[in-house]
């Protein structure tokens, strides 16, 4: 029986950030340790695109020394120090597009891309591979709270300890009621589609469709005929935040825009609970 193929593209970029370097070695560790566990059920191979040269290169290297990977490099050199917001997302917006078009070129059955401070559990990847129908054109992300049961813990990444900052935990549900953003289903973190659909609409996809907005992405595909939306159960993601505030949205300002939908870890159903726990333990596991 021939294995499924998912190949996941992460770009990223470190802001020359000791912090945002450790971070993202924690995370690019996750995910080769993902490849491993899912050996037996899926070829995971992966991405990844970095724009500061022999700094991202190398850290590629050293953490997916165990995986089958590719690296990228994508200049942004030139807009490093540009603070006009839609500058910054057109350039992300190229990005994005740029990994997704190199991962495609590997033809994988699934392609997904991740955020390098995004913490995804190992439950998605499983549901994903049960879901996989190459007949249908599907969509795949984490579901909000009201759909599925899933969440987010938003968090700050405590760089002298290695781990999650427990004192800044804040659990939030996935749903937001910013800018109109209630009507999308996925919370974020990683978002892609499987063979079915980028065969038939890749021009639609890198005209029109692919941005660095997940949401947006999200709501243009679900607009495409006959696509099948993949729902995940009671799974979450960690979006981690570097304490010098090197992200492209931080702690505070998510905290402010998610004010109304933040939840307590009691408050999600036990199942849940136990998933979280039990995968993660006390949290230390970064």
């Amino acid at each position: 029986m021939t294995k499924i193929h998912i190949d996941i593209c992460i770009p990223f970029y470190t802001y020359d950030c000791q912090q945002r370097y450790n971070l993202t070695t924690k995370i690019f560790n996750h995910y080769n340790n993902i490849s491993k566990h899912f050996f037996s059920l899926a070829n995971i191979t992966f991405t990844l695109v970095g724009s500061e040269k022999i700094l991202s290169e190398t850290l590629v290297n050293k953490c997916f020394n165990s995986c089958n990977y590719t690296y990228e490099e994508y200049d942004q050199e030139t807009f490093i120090d540009n603070k006009n917001q839609n500058v910054i997302y057109n350039m992300l917006t190229d990005k994005f597009k740029f990994s997704y078009k190199k991962s495609i070129e590997k033809k994988p059955n699934i392609t997904l891309l991740a955020g390098s401070n995004d913490y995804i559990c190992y439950d998605f990847f499983k549901q994903i591979i049960d879901f996989y129908n190459p007949n249908e054109k599907q969509l795949y992300g984490i579901d909000n709270y009201n759909n599925g049961n899933n969440c987010v813990l938003i968090s700050k990444y405590d760089n002298a300890n290695s781990k999650i900052k427990t004192d800044s935990d804040v659990w939030w549900n996935g749903v937001s009621n910013f800018n109109g953003r209630h009507i999308y289903n996925y919370c974020g973190g990683i978002i892609g589609f499987n063979d079915c659909l980028y065969s038939n609409h890749y021009n639609k996809l890198f005209n029109n469709i692919i941005s660095c907005d997940e949401g947006n992405i999200e709501k243009q595909i679900l607009e495409l005929p006959n696509v099948v939306k993949f729902n995940s159960l009671k799974t979450f993601y960690f979006n981690l935040k570097t304490e010098n505030n090197s992200d492209l949205n931080s702690y505070s300002s998510l905290i402010n825009h998610f004010s109304s939908e933040i939840k307590l870890f009691t408050d999600f159903e036990v199942d849940l609970q136990k998933k979280i726990i039990k995968e993660h333990g006390d949290f230390s596991f970064l």
